[in-house]
């Protein structure tokens, strides 16, 4: 990515690059979106290993059944952004008329849900530990580890305001 876009300026690069250069980037946008499930899903697999509580199990499956369905519903979309697809590949030179999605709100609204989801699932754990039966000090031990988290989630608020940033520009690379 870096030879063919990254760094380089949209309108100095060869076509051939800014082409090669948005094929990567539509690779890397549909394996972002299967890649942030995954390690959500196996952490609440890790979740449901530690917290056996009926209600718990019962929430973090269905949590892991919208992380699923969230994923679906936005790889899809994701996969056509343009149709047909090919279009997608030359959509940054509008010298023809294009049917596409608007991509970056796609990754906007799949970025934000992923930050609610992040929340989400921090606050379970919490609630669990704060009912266990240990003193307060170790509680606040034991949430300070799943508060590591957190950053995270941070990092994740930081992205989407790059992204929001991002999508106002006309030099996508």
């Amino acid at each position: 990515m870096l030879t063919n876009g990254i760094g380089v300026d949209l309108w100095t690069a060869p076509f051939d690059h800014l082409e090669h250069f948005v094929r990567w980037l539509y690779t890397i946008t549909l394996l972002y979106f299967i890649q942030c499930a995954m390690v959500k899903v196996l952490l609440i697999l890790f979740f449901l290993r530690i917290f056996p509580r009926r209600r718990t199990v019962q929430l973090l499956w269905g949590t892991i059944a919208f992380i699923v369905i969230w994923t679906i519903s936005f790889f899809i979309p994701g996969s056509f952004p343009c149709l047909p697809l090919a279009d997608y590949w030359t959509a940054w030179d509008k010298a023809k008329p294009t049917k596409c999605l608007n991509i970056y709100a796609v990754i906007w609204v799949h970025a934000t849900i992923c930050i609610v989801v992040d929340i989400w699932m921090l606050s379970i754990p919490l609630y669990e530990v704060f009912h266990l039966q240990m003193t307060l000090t170790k509680k606040f031990s034991v949430a300070l580890m799943f508060f590591v988290g957190t950053f995270v989630t941070i990092v994740s608020i930081l992205r989407l305001r790059s992204l929001i940033a991002f999508g106002g520009t006309s030099n996508v690379t």
